[in-house]
């Protein structure tokens, strides 16, 4: 996080009045209301279809409304946004249920990060792969030769931990994996393709700034950099609060290789940092203040 810091801080002193000078000449259009309009739509979605994925997980236990699932959705996000790799998100959501559910709640929890991990590891894997096909040709050999490796080592893992009898506080991996398999099919694919969708939604969002601020840079070329940040930043677990800055100093070092401008690339991660972790914590704090942290009645309908 340091380097990080470091990273970014170098970036913004560097030409600051320069390119703030570039930006203010355009900065009707790039603060237009109806790009305006487009960025929060798409940050609208994008959490509406998290309250969908929660909506449809917890369909397993008991049926959830809309506006319940929008509740528990949004308070586990503010209770994340103050906790290390988002883990305040389990107790906030288990606790809206009683406590014969909340075992369950916080696997299906989990299930749904690893749904939306998965998506993350497949698109940044295959974008990662992209950009040292074009850019680092050379080194594509020892990418493939890493990327079967992990999956052999992810494989052994699963084979090792599958037989493993550990247990802490009732929660073990074959506990884990039974409670995985009850779930019905069609219940675990629409909360795949629910993460699906928000994955496109805020990747394109990404790509959408890109064009607002004039990056030179082709569609394939701009997702493949944005799938790799993405995938770079999901395997450091940090405190959400800290999220723009491992997000920051990732994009910066990964587009540089196509020689964008780091400011402007600094300045698109903390917009989308505000857009999707920021403001949607304005009515996550509604909700924390005028709701009690167990209330079946009003959370949850049967």
């Amino acid at each position: 996080m340091i380097i990080a810091f470091f990273i970014i801080w170098q970036q913004i002193t560097k030409d600051f009045d320069i390119l703030f000078a570039g930006y203010k000449a355009n900065i009707h259009f790039i603060l237009s209301y109806s790009n305006i309009a487009i960025l929060l739509l798409l940050s609208f979605f994008n959490w509406f279809f998290e309250i969908l994925k929660w909506q449809t997980l917890v369909s397993h236990c008991r049926k959830l409304t809309l506006k319940s699932s929008s509740i528990q959705v949004l308070k586990g996000h503010l209770t994340a946004f103050v906790t290390p790799a988002k883990i305040g998100e389990y107790g906030a959501k288990a606790m809206c249920y009683p406590s014969q559910k909340r075992k369950q709640i916080v696997f299906l929890n989990f299930l749904g990060n690893m749904l939306q991990m998965m998506i993350t590891t497949i698109f940044g894997v295959i974008g990662m792969g992209l950009l040292i096909a074009v850019q680092f040709q050379e080194y594509l050999p020892y990418y493939l030769i890493i990327l079967i490796t992990g999956i052999l080592i992810i494989i052994i893992l699963h084979l090792v931990t599958a037989r493993s009898s550990l247990n802490y506080k009732g929660y073990s991996w074959q506990r884990l994996t039974a409670f995985l398999g009850s779930i019905s099919t069609t219940i675990k694919t629409k909360a795949l393709l629910f993460s699906l969708i928000r994955y496109l939604i805020f990747s394109h969002q990404f790509y959408f700034m890109l064009t607002l601020f004039n990056v030179p840079i082709s569609y394939e070329m701009g997702m493949a950099l944005i799938t790799t940040i993405y995938l770079i930043s999901s395997l450091l677990p940090m405190l959400q609060f800290f999220d723009v800055v491992i997000k920051g100093g990732v994009a910066i070092v990964v587009f540089r290789i196509v020689g964008a401008n780091e400011f402007t690339i600094l300045l698109i991660t903390s917009l989308m940092w505000f857009l999707n972790i920021v403001i949607p914590m304005i009515p996550a704090s509604y909700f924390w203040i005028t709701h009690k942290l167990v209330n079946s009645k009003t959370l949850m309908t049967s």
